[in-house]
């Protein structure tokens, strides 16, 4: 049975957004509450050859929807990837904390720093959101930081010190591995993986466009 998309997904949203910082109960409440249907969406999709994949970072979301009359599925699904993303994140921030701990411990020694980069090396291929990419690179400290998710056209701002350890690893490690470039072999490694990433989505984003039918109901 077609799953049905809820209407108020994104109102639900957009009524949490009611104050300066977005609190994680907030969005932990709104994943909770969408969590089945996006669960029996992601299986309907599986049960039709269809598996959903995320964009890219600084993905143009026009050629994603272009022909597709830009369809509820995937702009359900990229919407809950979005906020769980920023969940994930607030999550993963105790892990970054004692990271940050061990390198400092460690840093003037590089046999261990090296070591230390090779065991972070799978949690930086893993991607960074955009919304923290967006800080680590534009943004002074204010405080909080500034989210935006552009196909739904929502912004609001979440809390800087939920993920202050995130932004401290990810401008430690990019200074040594890609600035410094302390293991070279392995940074070409990552580059041709994130290309070839990229490359995978792109052409399962084809196929899907080109088996698209014009009409008001998914090709299955």
């Amino acid at each position: 049975m077609k799953p049905q998309i809820p209407d108020d997904y994104l109102e639900d949203f957009e009524e949490l957004n009611d104050s300066p910082l977005m609190s994680m109960d907030k969005i932990e409440w709104w994943l909770l509450k969408h969590s089945d249907i996006h669960a029996e969406i992601v299986s309907y999709l599986k049960e039709h050859n269809v598996i959903y994949t995320p964009p890219p970072p600084s993905y143009n979301y026009e050629s994603r929807t272009e022909g597709d009359v830009i369809r509820p599925f995937m702009l359900f699904l990229d919407f809950f990837h979005f906020v769980n993303e920023i969940s994930e994140s607030a999550r993963k921030e105790a892990y970054f904390k004692q990271e940050m701990k061990e390198y400092h411990r460690i840093k003037h020694t590089m046999p261990d720093l090296k070591d230390w980069l090779r065991k972070n090396e799978r949690v930086f291929n893993e991607g960074t959101p955009e919304f923290i990419v967006d800080e680590y690179n534009f943004h002074e400290r204010t405080g909080k930081i500034w989210v935006r998710e552009e196909i739904h056209d929502v912004e609001f701002s979440v809390d800087w010190n939920l993920f202050c350890f995130t932004l401290y690893f990810i401008k430690i490690f990019n200074e040594l591995f890609c600035d410094r470039e302390i293991l070279p072999d392995r940074l070409k490694i990552v580059k041709a993986n994130a290309k070839r990433r990229i490359e995978e989505f792109l052409r399962k984003e084809k196929e899907r466009k080109e088996n698209y039918v014009d009409d008001d109901e998914p090709p299955f």
